[in-house]
């Protein structure tokens, strides 16, 4: 179905006059049929206008051949009732006079414009390709090996123009055209016609200070409050289409272009893998730092989002991916095949079929006509009255929420980082990702310190972290006064760590990130591409839980009947302890369930027997001494490479009374 050149939400009926969903005039008949009455035509005695490609929200594009060089090429004419706007002239205008000077083979080139019996009009490349958008709804979301190349072709499409000082300003799938060759497909980056160059004197006219440009699913939260944009909104625009492209859908949605809009101004990202599963943490990170809600925290520029992308390629991570069965909220590809492409100004000659006229569903009725005309009046009345009161309000409590919004923990870490006092807010349950930078001018690591709030009563912590490439992590944790309450570091170069369960109280507590370094010493600290995730969460203390510490037999954590008590091995090296307390001569079962691909090995100093489990559950009997309690040990059994180990996977103990025989 065709989509909104204003807000790109799909059109349920492409006969109508206004976008459902933002109240975008979408052409009147009238315009169509003057722009329609152009084909057959020679517009400056040069260009005959041969058929329609697409239109968007400034014009529309034909395919047109030079009368003189036989040549075909695509014209883009300004829309006739925009013209006596002398700011969209001046606009089209200054498009024309900047784009021209871009040369470069991912950027569609712009040859001739002019004027012609009041239509404004420039000449373009014509490209033979699909654009992305279409690709999706017709293929569904694309591997990280087919869509990496085209994106990391795209950064250099914008390299090309931020050097140049265009900002797209409207960067999303459908401006993104893709077409083969013999060494492989290639992209085009299309529409520059709402490209703003940067803030200098004698510009703002041009565009209009404060003036809202772009798509909402694409859309920068600087440019959505109609601030100063500059290269870092189209890193944004492109971490959202990458978004798009592979995960089939966006970002951001909602019921309006405000809701979306809002959201991308408050709302955190879902990493790409929640939405379908399967892809690489790294592709997490790339997309979660180019969409991050800070400009500052974003690619600085597309080069070095394409240095990312490029990173991505030479591991080969596109290349093992694996396939993941589509979720149902991806569309169909076979049905989404049927669907004409969306109507763009993207220069492309993708055929699109007539509809059959003997279908009685495809001819307007009078009836039809009728209902439009009745909605269309109710929608008057309440664009009149309830429009302007709901825009009210909804102003007001947005205005709330971005002046004094509630503290959130975003998707990637935010420098500076290195002490408590500058510690990024941790995410309960939900991952953050960062990166360990090179280290500083005294010698000393990067330090990544993640702030625990305070809560209201006593809570215990369990936080992981995954590992990177050609470093040895450690994972601490300190408590308010900055003593170092828990330390993981056995899991050795490239593997990730764990702590806790940890009793951290009600007040703050700290997670620090760091590689292994002995002060005094310089770092001499590989920098790694390899981004890490550290995964936290807290809450109410547990009884069927293990509490740490426990490695030592008097430190021991309670087993209760009939209950799976679960525990974790955060090391080879580390030791859990247990005790179950009954009558003198009583017997128990003592069942272990081991975690995933884990060898655990419990013991009972009372009677030396031992419990070995890797893969299903084991069970032991046991006797009460004349104490009544029984000690045992969890420990992992025999060396892996912590690297192969889950290490978040718990294991568990169930106690089960045992019958006298």
């Amino acid at each position: 179905m065709p989509g909104c050149p204003a807000c790109d939400v799909e059109l349920s009926d492409p006969s109508l006059r206004f976008c459902s969903a933002c109240g975008h005039d979408l052409k009147p008949k009238a315009i169509e049929d003057e722009f329609d009455g152009l084909i057959g035509k020679i517009v400056d005695a040069r260009y005959k206008v041969l058929g329609r490609i697409g239109s968007g929200g400034m014009g529309v594009v034909y395919r047109v051949e030079h009368v003189r060089m036989g040549k075909v090429a695509a014209m883009k004419v300004l829309r006739r009732d925009l013209v006596d706007d002398a700011q969209a002239a001046r606009r089209f205008v200054r498009e024309v006079e900047v784009v021209s000077k871009l040369d470069h083979p991912n950027i569609v080139q712009t040859f001739d414009f002019g004027e012609w019996r009041g239509l404004l009009y420039l000449v373009m490349e014509l490209v033979r390709g699909e654009d992305l958008a279409a690709l999706v709804r017709r293929d569904g979301p694309l591997s990280l090996s087919r869509a990496l190349p085209l994106f990391s072709q795209v950064c250099r499409a914008l390299d090309e123009a931020h050097h140049a000082g265009v900002i797209h300003r409207d960067l999303k799938p459908d401006n993104i055209v893709v077409f083969s060759r013999r060494e492989g497909e290639h992209v085009k980056v299309l529409d520059f016609g709402l490209a703003k160059l940067r803030e200098r004197p004698g510009m703002a006219e041009v565009t209009g200070a404060g003036s809202l440009v772009g798509t909402p699913y694409y859309m920068a939260p600087e440019q959505v409050r109609s601030e100063p944009v500059d290269e870092r909104t189209d890193i944004y625009a492109l971490g959202a289409t990458i978004y798009r492209v592979v995960t089939g859908t966006p970002a951001f949605s909602g019921d309006s272009p405000m809701a979306i809009l809002t959201r991308h101004i408050t709302d955190p990202v879902e990493p790409p893998s929640v939405r379908r599963p399967g892809l690489p943490l790294a592709l997490d990170h790339l997309v979660l730092k180019a969409m991050a809600k800070d400009p500052a925290n974003r690619f600085a520029t597309a080069t070095e989002m394409r240095e990312a992308i490029d990173a991505l390629l030479t591991a080969r991570i596109a290349a093992n991916e694996h396939s993941q069965p589509l979720p149902s909220w991806v569309e169909n590809p076979v049905t989404a095949s049927a669907e004409m492409p969306r109507s763009t100004t993207a220069v492309t000659a993708v055929a699109m079929p007539k509809p059959d006229d003997s279908d009685p569903l495809t001819r307007l009725r009078r009836e039809d006509l009728d209902d439009f005309e009745r909605s269309l009046k109710r929608r008057r009345l309440f664009l009149q009255l309830g429009v302007p009161l709901a825009v009210i309000v909804c102003a007001w409590a947005g205005w709330r929420w971005i002046i004094a919004p509630p503290e959130q923990a975003g998707p990637t870490e935010e420098e500076p980082n290195d002490s408590a006092r500058t510690a990024n807010l941790a995410a309960n349950s939900t991952p953050i990702f960062g990166q360990l930078g090179s280290e500083k001018a005294d010698g000393t690591p990067d330090f990544d310190y993640y702030r625990i709030p305070a809560g209201n009563t006593p809570r215990t912590l369990f936080a992981s972290v995954s590992g990177v490439n050609e470093i040895n992590l450690v994972l601490e944790l300190f408590d308010s006064a900055g003593a170092l309450v828990g330390k993981s570091d056995g899991g050795g170069e490239g593997a990730g760590e764990t702590l806790g369960p940890l009793h951290i109280g009600a007040n703050e507590a700290f997670l620090r990130v760091r590689p292994l370094w002995h002060e005094g010493q310089d770092s001499n600290t590989v920098t790694s591409q390899t981004p890490y995730a550290i995964r936290t969460s807290w809450g109410k203390p547990s009884a069927d839980a293990e509490l740490e510490p426990n490695d030592v037999r008097t430190q021991a954590s309670p087993l209760l009947l009939d209950t799976a008590t679960t525990g974790h091995l955060s090391s080879v090296q580390d030791v859990d302890w247990f005790v179950v307390n009954g009558d003198p001569g009583g017997r128990i079962t003592l069942t272990l369930e081991p975690s995933a691909e884990l060898p655990v090995l419990v013991e009972s100093p009372n009677t030396k027997q031992k419990l070995v489990a890797s893969a299903d559950a084991a069970s032991m009997p046991l006797v009460f001494p004349n104490d009544g309690r029984i000690f045992v040990s969890a420990r992992q059994s025999a060396h892996k490479k912590d690297a192969d180990v889950d290490r978040t996977a718990p294991y568990a103990l169930i106690v089960r009374k045992a019958s006298r025989e």
